[in-house]
């Protein structure tokens, strides 16, 4: 009848992920004055559609991690979460000595994900991606 329950594991990495796409959310209005001038150097809607696309991607692998065990989505959240890491620490030190409240909103982000990477590779979720899914009864 359904999918079994969450391991704890994983339903904190669901709730988490969520918790970092909220904060980034408020940070993107935080800084989208700032955001929008860098970004029309390249061609503001570009910009739009990026944020865009970059949320629902977030959205889309979440849902595939926690709700259909899919292990290769959290390598690929995790390689991309570790390889945006360098750009980003040099964005968030320039943010937090101009933008203190961008910038610890940043860290905020930056450290709910890293625990929740760490809660879905570890503990009762690895058993998680093992399982073969329960089929939905009709």
């Amino acid at each position: 009848m359904g999918e079994s329950k969450l391991p704890s594991n994983v339903a904190r990495f669901e709730q988490l992920m969520y918790l970092a796409l909220v904060i980034g959310f408020f940070n993107s209005a935080l800084t989208w004055n700032y955001d929008v001038v860098d970004a029309s150097k390249m061609g503001g809607a570009s910009f739009v559609l990026f944020l865009m696309f970059a949320f629902a991607f977030m959205a889309l692998f979440i849902w595939l991690i926690a709700r259909r065990r899919k292990n290769w989505a959290c390598w690929v959240m995790l390689v991309l979460f570790v390889l945006g890491l360098p750009p980003y620490i040099y964005e968030l030190h320039r943010m937090l000595h101009f933008v203190p409240v961008t910038g610890a909103l940043g860290l905020a982000q930056t450290l709910v994900e890293a625990v929740a990477y760490s809660l879905i590779f570890s503990g009762n979720a690895r058993e998680w991606f093992k399982r073969t899914p329960t089929p939905v009864q009709a």
